[in-house]
């Protein structure tokens, strides 16, 4: 009998062996998919951060703020999802936004999920840990995160505002402007005042803001300020230029451009419009001026986008200038008799911190303006009476180049 139960006890323990080293049924994946467009209940949806950090922004595509930052092992609360699939909004870490997908590791409601501990270094200035192991902010607030209480689900909490990011930026930084004057005029020869052209390059500063006021809509600004630039007319003794002559110069420029945007993946497209005001300023010469300094204000327009990658962001845009009026000095070529011109620029940033970034941009402005009247312009250096001329073409382009730090308060 003995030796009987000994045999069913040895036949029996391979199966037992068998079934206690059968794999714990770990939770799967949870599918976005399933995830409703309408907002959940609190707790109905866990993830976790898998991405180093994920930018939790006011809607789902990259054109919109950012609202802060969730980093890698932080425990979110998902809300809902984008009708595509691609974001989901979520509550934790002390801020509520929209992140990508593939930034999360979701899991059903029944599901235990753990913190991880990859994002506890990189944020210990950030907030500190309580005697519960419970995340807090410098002022000793509850995060919100989860993290010290595994498993729980998240609650929405009021997100300080350390935690929001600025849909406001400035930049500021140095530039460099080439300039370019070209100018023909119906003057009687010989006269200096037939065919004038300058290119000096000029040196100052470049300051912009931006307003993303919503997914769809922004503004921005920008005023360049250049000086320090000179340019050389050479001699030449039929036009009354004995000897080289050497006129200083510098400019100035100002945008303000309101923008429709659509948003697109990690980007956007669409359409600006906005004022212009352009300065090109020559110093006076003797015995006449030779280089009028000309103010245009018009009107500018045309099609912008922007894309991210990673940390990088890129913008283009390009477009038409239609000037309105002309103010000129010492004197003045005639009335103005209209024109036209066209803009292009394109830039760069890369994200340093959330509060500041690197930027780089490059922008080219060109006004063609024409004059027509009798004008105040003359040349009196000839033996013969003053010439003056009826009419006349001005050509102004400028070409900047500029570098500096962006600034989200």
């Amino acid at each position: 009998m003995k030796r009987l139960a000994l045999a069913l006890t040895l036949a029996a323990t391979p199966a037992a062996a068998q079934e206690s080293a059968a794999p714990v049924d770990e939770a799967p994946t949870f599918p976005v998919e399933s995830i409703a467009v309408q907002e959940l209940p609190p707790g109905s949806v866990k993830g976790r951060v898998v991405a180093e950090y994920a930018e939790a922004r006011a809607g789902p595509g990259a054109a919109y703020v950012s609202r802060g930052r969730v980093y890698q092992g932080d425990l979110v609360d998902v809300r809902r999802r984008n009708e595509a699939g691609t974001w989901v909004e979520v509550v934790g870490g002390g801020v509520r936004g929209w992140v990508r997908v593939g930034e999360l590791a979701l899991s059903r409601p029944d599901a235990p999920i753990e913190a991880g501990d990859a994002g506890r270094d990189r944020r210990e200035t950030n907030y500190a840990y309580d005697e519960q192991g419970r995340r807090r902010w410098p002022d000793g607030g509850p995060m919100g995160s989860g993290e010290g209480t595994a498993g729980a689900a998240n609650t929405e909490v009021e997100a300080p505002k350390s935690a929001e990011r600025s849909a406001f930026s400035l930049r500021a930084g140095l530039a460099a402007t080439r300039l370019s004057r070209s100018f023909v005029s119906n003057v009687e020869r010989p006269s200096a005042l037939r065919t004038l052209e300058a290119a000096p390059v000029t040196f100052g500063a470049e300051l912009g803001a931006d307003w993303d006021a919503q997914a769809h809509f922004a503004m921005r600004a920008a005023l360049r300020a250049t000086t320090f630039g000179d340019t050389t007319i050479p001699a030449n003794g039929e036009l009354g230029l004995p000897g080289g002559v050497t006129v200083a110069a510098d400019a100035l420029a100002a945008e303000l451009d309101a923008v429709g945007r659509y948003p697109l993946g990690d980007g956007w497209a669409g359409l600006y419009a906005g004022g212009r005001y352009a300065r090109q300023a020559y110093q006076e010469t003797k015995p006449f001026p030779l280089l009028l300094t000309t103010s245009v204000a018009g009107l500018g327009g045309g099609a912008a986008g922007a894309w991210t990658f990673g940390e990088l962001a890129v913008d283009v845009r390009a477009g038409v200038l239609l000037p309105l009026s002309v103010a000129q000095s010492p004197t003045d070529s005639g009335g103005f008799d209209g024109g036209a011109g066209w803009e292009a620029g394109a830039g760069a940033a890369w994200t340093l911190s959330p509060a500041f970034a690197v930027f780089a941009a490059l922008h080219h402005a060109q006004w063609t303006l024409d004059f027509a009247g009798e004008s105040g312009h003359a040349d009196t250096a000839t033996a013969d009476a003053p010439k003056t001329y009826t009419r006349a073409r001005e050509e102004d382009a400028s070409t900047t180049f500029a570098a500096g730090l962006r600034w989200t308060p």
